[in-house]
């Protein structure tokens, strides 16, 4: 099944969108002067009246465009060098959703001016400005300053970065956007769970993960680079797709010879290197920090991962010395139908926003 669905995730059909994917935005840095651009879902501004459907229409975005603007100057800070640059110009526009992807909202855009007294050496951002939605909990930056450019991830968690700090500063930063993004991502959590729970000996647990981290890093470094293109509802389909085959196989005790469960799991690990990749894939990294951001979110993301092993381990130890009875079968079972309920939902959560691409 992983195998089949590999391919079409590679080769997509293209969809149309915003100007910026929603939750993202440039910086461009010209000497004193700094020019933003951002997309931001309607409702990471609070108290503004929306229909029930959760649109902001042409007369309900007249009557809020001042406390708008006002929660940009207010949630969204700028600065850098020997201070706070000075707002020069602010304008936000309306965007309507996309009527043919079910997963599009409608936005703001916003192009904001920023002036400081001298040309900064670093500029560091912090914002509060997040929408409700898992998809609107990651703003996604890139900034340029010449020939360099630099990308950060914010989150709520996370909602301040420096940009053009030094390369270690690139590296140790993504490395933590890496760990909370596999810590944070429950369906790349129970795939993990799926792995872990059906293998008694340390040797096939290792190669199982090994398989699954070389498989994920080999396609998330290939589409964070834009060399495959990524349809990112159709990767959310295909991982809860890989969830719900591996609690099945769990389930219902399916044999399946070492090498062939390894080149599965090697072929699931593909699907969830989309996943990670599509987090990243629209930032256009340049410059001295896109290896730097690669691989730190990579090592982020194994960090992560590890981490998991590791607690999962020590929860097994500590049960097992509690416990009198033999804890096999509900070690399998318990975690594998939580995760087959919860892949079961995803996929068909995520199932009208692919198809919508087709109509």
């Amino acid at each position: 099944m992983c195998l089949i669905l590999v391919p079409m995730i590679l080769f997509p059909a293209n969809a149309l969108g915003h100007l910026l994917p929603v939750l993202s935005g440039t910086i461009r840095v010209e000497a004193n002067n700094v020019y933003v651009v951002l997309s931001l879902p309607v409702d990471a501004f609070q108290g503004l009246q929306l229909s029930p459907d959760g649109r902001l229409d042409a007369d309900q975005y007249d009557q809020a465009e001042s406390r708008i603007h006002l929660a940009l100057k207010e949630q969204f800070i700028l600065t850098g060098g020997k201070g706070s640059p000075e707002l020069i110009e602010l304008i936000t526009k309306r965007s309507v959703k996309n009527e043919k992807l079910a997963s599009d909202r409608d936005v703001i855009l916003a192009m904001m001016e920023f002036r400081f007294q001298e040309q900064p050496q670093a500029i560091q951002v912090k914002t509060s400005l997040f929408g409700h939605f898992d998809s609107e909990r990651q703003l996604t930056l890139k900034a340029s300053n010449g020939r360099d450019g630099e990308t950060a991830v914010l989150t709520p968690i996370q909602d301040s970065y420096v940009f053009f700090d030094g390369p270690m500063s690139i590296l140790f930063r993504f490395i933590s956007t890496g760990i909370e993004h596999i810590l944070l991502g429950w369906d790349h959590v129970l795939f993990l769970l799926t792995l872990l729970v059906s293998n008694r000996g340390f040797r096939s647990t290792f190669i199982l993960l090994t398989s699954f981290t070389l498989a994920h890093s080999a396609t998330f470094f290939l589409a964070a680079e834009g060399l495959v293109h990524i349809n990112t509802d159709l990767v959310e389909l295909a991982i809860a797709a890989t969830i719900i085959l591996t609690s099945l196989k769990n389930l219902l005790h399916i044999p399946v010879k070492a090498s062939k469960l390894a080149l599965l799991v090697f072929a699931c690990g593909l699907i969830h290197g989309l996943g990670f990749a599509s987090s990243i894939a629209t930032i256009g990294v340049t410059g001295q920090g896109m290896i730097l951001t690669l691989l730190g979110f990579n090592v982020g993301i194994e960090i992560g991962q590890l981490t998991i092993v590791l607690i999962w381990i020590m929860g097994i130890h500590l049960l097992r010395q509690v416990a009198a009875d033999d804890l096999y079968p509900v070690q399998i079972n318990l975690p594998s139908w939580i995760s087959l309920s919860a892949g079961l939902f995803w996929f068909f959560e995520r199932m009208p926003a692919y198809l919508t691409t087709f109509l």
